[in-house]
């Protein structure tokens, strides 16, 4: 970050309302696909301290970011001068990347080949707004987000936040128009004062098609999204579900069924159940998740042994099956909701 004079604006941009919209419009195709992922080159953002400089694998795009860990703010050594000092590495560990509003606008990225035309993608990565201690002191603690842009074209951007400790697990969706692509990151707010973090970036292929959507909103005024990701090869036993847009802080699970069905307010839910009940219903509560401040969760779901209600407990998924999921959570004040389902046929 190569520190330079601008007047600064503090506003939140009302772009970040639009961003959901693009990726719940992508998301509500209901496209099944077969999947094969791009690979990003080192999305651990793994690289020597430097201000100015990304890692090897990335290539700067506009204005200086910056390589830097919890010691090496703005890839300068030993600088600690956060707003608030992060809580330590991202989950990814090591170092990441610092983007910043000083003009040019500080944006990195790579050209990454092997997408499926018209499929669609989940780009992820972990996010931290630690900020600046002169910005934050000059123009006060501003909340900002990283946003993503495919092929010069903004597809979405993480949850807004202001500055704290804390890392959160982001994501956006977007459909391929080509077979290589530029993936470039930003910050989002670009008339704020902002200086954010982001670390483990990956790309994967969406899977299955999406039913009973949206869902009920829930305390956040929004519906909660379950999104699949990964391969429909059982081979692979390659599917990762996510629950997004959830209340913050709050329990749940994994639902499967390899039927549908639908019950309203289910004891006294705000959601709606829809799986089918009976022996083969299965519920993920040995991996019960909790949303935390990004108000998702996440997690590789194992196909060989697909939790059910009757003996022995689980079974595994085979070729040509069709099976559906849905998530569980805890709501505020004293009640509980659920996200959409996903229906994903397997080879």
């Amino acid at each position: 970050m190569l520190f330079m004079t601008r007047s600064f604006v503090s506003t939140r941009s009302v772009a970040s309302t639009m961003y959901g919209a693009v990726a719940l419009a992508a998301l509500s195709s209901g496209m099944p696909y077969s999947r094969s992922d791009p690979v990003i080159v080192n999305g651990s953002l793994t690289g020597p301290i430097v201000n100015n400089g990304v890692p090897p694998g990335w290539s700067v795009s506009s204005g200086s970011p910056d390589t830097m860990d919890e010691n090496n703010n703005v890839g300068v050594p030993s600088a600690t001068n956060f707003c608030v000092p992060p809580s330590g590495a991202s989950p990814d560990g090591g170092t990441w990347v610092g983007l910043g509003t000083t003009l040019p606008i500080e944006r990195f990225g790579q050209t990454v080949g092997g997408f499926e035309v018209s499929a669609e993608y989940e780009i992820s990565w972990y996010q931290g707004n630690f900020g600046l201690e002169v910005l934050c002191t000059v123009f006060g603690p501003g909340q900002n987000a990283i946003q993503v842009r495919v092929d010069s074209q903004v597809v979405g951007a993480g949850t807004f936040v202001a500055p704290g400790p804390a890392w959160t697990s982001e994501s956006v969706t977007f459909v391929a128009a080509s077979e290589t692509m530029l993936i470039e990151f930003e910050v989002a707010d670009q008339l704020s004062s902002g200086y954010v973090s982001i670390d483990g970036i990956s790309i994967r292929q969406v899977a299955g098609a999406r039913y009973c959507t949206p869902a009920n909103l829930n305390s956040t005024g929004v519906a909660a999204v379950l999104l699949a990701t990964g391969s429909t090869l059982v081979s692979d036993n390659d599917i990762r579900l996510a629950a997004v847009d959830l209340p913050q802080n709050q329990f749940g699970y994994f639902l499967s069924s390899p039927t549908q069905g639908f019950i309203a307010n289910p004891a006294g839910s705000q959601g709606n159940f829809c799986l089918g009940g009976g022996a083969l219903l299965g519920r993920y509560d040995d991996m019960v998740m909790n949303s935390g401040p990004a108000g998702t969760f996440a997690a590789f779901i194992d196909l060989t042994a697909v939790p059910i209600a009757a003996a022995p407990g689980s079974i595994a998924i085979q070729p040509g099956d069709t099976w559906n999921f849905q998530a569980w959570f805890r709501d505020v004040p004293n009640t509980s909701n659920f996200t959409d389902a996903v229906s994903i046929q397997f080879d």
